[in-house]
């Protein structure tokens, strides 16, 4: 199966799927995905364990998952956490009635996982069909004379369905009032009987009691729930740039992700924060993985200054990138890495430098090249050699020096021109003829190469 695709099997019908994004929201994630059609499926799993696929035209309005993609933590499609979650090799099967998922749902999970499960579906399925789904192991609950599991069930619809006349009844019910005053009170012994209202407390809590964070932290590493840490700690990273939850979320990705895969991850993180810790090693990641132009653009855009073992990885890469790769990067960005190479190795420096302004050529006027270059070093060879280009451009008597600086820089289609007026202001010259020759050959264009060399020939024996 192709990357970032997926197989649902809607009744005997194969559907090829593209996965978009993914949301890590409470004890929920939501991986959404597309067919040919434009028709959204949703890939819905409870914690960690997949519950069902759902398609959906249109999701209700004020469901969970509206509350998902506005509050959760959203990632893109070529994040490795779909991956992680989402198996190419297994075709998942399309839930298109509720009575069957339910029976499903709940042959595999207690009545309270159950009843929790139910209210992730509220996008998808008609509100009143769940609720009673949910009032069903209420009263299971209820007949069975087991009042603390029932009154679980009944916290669940009370935060569902609100506003619910018999919601509202049975909450008030006197029956229950020991276990309301537990709730109410936070007693700890809810981490054992009640985790999910635990980490549902703590989650509307975090923000501002940050000491619940850890507590949070707890409660997920206790049901092996890194993914579900991991998006914490970039939740938290996305508003306070912690160096500490940045260290974290490091060890959790390099336990559970390969090398190759943690480009990817950091990549995501950066987007969300300018720490730089996360920058500097994404770079190193970038030159560890050979990933030569992410490498330079990331240590452009966020003026790095690389170490002297990066410095010579960097000044490798650059002899061999190709043109076209460097006419996609802001190499005048460069000025911090090349003064810093000026005052370490000037040699190195100057070939750099050269790379430079053979890419700033084709893509700015010689003012502006001169300029950049004299910001860096004025006395440079190269500073000197734009300095005389823009002293020969209109002068006539300097048009070869001027072709031969151009062909030095390799921008060879001014240095035909010049070329071209030489040989038109010197036409008994053969110098300027061949240097056209020559520069039609490299260029691949034979056929004025053997033009000129006709033309050469004929120059020659005539004189």
């Amino acid at each position: 199966m192709e990357a970032g695709k997926r197989t649902v099997l809607v009744g005997k019908r194969k559907v090829t799927v593209r996965l978009t994004r993914m949301n890590i929201y409470l004890y929920s994630k939501f991986i959404e995905a597309v067919d040919d059609q434009g028709t959204c499926y949703y890939f819905i799993y409870f914690k960690d364990e997949f519950i069902t696929v759902v398609s959906a035209s249109s999701l209700y309005r004020r469901s969970f998952i509206e509350k998902a993609w506005k509050h959760g933590t959203s990632f893109g499609p070529t994040h490795p956490f779909i991956h992680e979650l989402v198996s190419s090799s297994h075709a998942y099967t399309l839930s298109q009635h509720l009575h069957t998922l339910k029976q499903k749902i709940e042959k595999h999970h207690s009545s309270q996982e159950s009843s929790t499960i139910y209210t992730l579906l509220d996008g998808f399925f008609p509100k009143k069909d769940l609720f009673e789904c949910i009032r069903e192991l209420y009263y299971n609950h209820r007949r069975d004379g087991q009042l603390f599991a029932s009154y679980r069930i009944l916290r669940v619809l009370t935060s569902f369905t609100p506003k619910h006349s018999w919601v509202k009844e049975n909450a008030n019910d006197l029956t229950f009032l020991s276990y309301k005053n537990l709730y109410a009170k936070r007693n700890h012994t809810l981490w054992e009987k009640d985790p999910m209202f635990v980490e549902k407390t703590l989650y509307v809590t975090w923000r501002k009691q940050p000491e619940n964070v850890n507590k949070w932290i707890d409660l997920l590493q206790s049901e092996g729930r890194w993914m579900d840490v991991a998006a914490l700690y970039i939740k938290n990273i996305t508003r306070t740039s912690s160096e500490r939850d940045y260290q974290q979320l490091m060890y959790l990705f390099t336990a559970h992700f390969p090398h190759l895969r943690l480009t990817s991850l950091l990549e995501d993180v950066m987007d969300r924060t300018p720490l730089p810790q996360v920058q500097t090693d994404l770079f190193e990641l970038y030159l560890t993985s050979q990933q030569w132009k992410k490498a330079i653009e990331i240590m452009i855009n966020h003026q790095l200054t690389p170490s002297p073992h990066q410095q010579e990885k960097i000044e490798q890469l650059f002899e061999s990138l190709d043109r076209e790769s460097l006419s996609s990067l802001s190499v005048e960005k460069l000025d911090t890495f090349i003064l810093t190479l000026f005052s370490s190795r000037p040699g190195q420096a100057e070939k750099l430098l050269y790379t430079c302004v053979t890419h700033l050529m084709a893509s700015y006027d010689l003012p502006y090249v001169y300029r950049w270059l004299a910001s860096l070093n004025e006395a440079s060879p190269h500073t000197q050699k734009v300095r005389n280009m823009l002293e020969w451009r209109e002068n006539p008597d300097k048009q070869m020096r001027l072709g031969e600086m151009y062909y030095y820089f390799k921008q060879y289609h001014q240095a035909i021109d010049c070329f071209s007026w030489e040989m038109e202001l010197h036409d008994t010259d053969p110098t300027p003829v061949r240097w056209l020759i020559k520069l039609y050959t490299e260029t691949g264009r034979e056929e004025e190469s053997k033009l000129y060399q006709t033309y050469y020939k004929n120059m020659t024996m005539n004189t």
